[in-house]
């Protein structure tokens, strides 16, 4: 990628990196997991904002990859909760 592409896309991903990591943090719960699906988020936006010539809705574009990557990320981590109930019914 060109050194004006990638100035371009730092200064988009600096408009609304708040925006991003809110949207990861609706998703996981927890803050560094949410900065960790931004940071993963930002380089794959990266990689294929130098393969388009152009991206009309950028904020729109980058919070799909964020809601894509955080819903990888959950599935990844999956951990898997039984609860037991230990209620009765009892029919007199």
């Amino acid at each position: 990628m060109n050194r004006k592409k990638e100035q371009q896309f730092s200064k988009k991903i600096a408009t609304i990196r708040e925006k991003l990591y809110r949207l990861a943090y609706c998703y996981v719960k927890n803050e560094h997991q949410a900065l960790d699906i931004v940071s993963e988020a930002a380089y794959k936006g990266y990689i294929a904002f130098g393969k388009k010539d152009s991206i009309a809705y950028f904020d729109s574009w980058m919070s799909r990859i964020v809601i894509n990557t955080a819903i990888d990320y959950i599935r990844r981590n999956k951990r898997f909760t039984y609860i037991e109930d230990h209620t009765q019914e009892f029919i007199v």
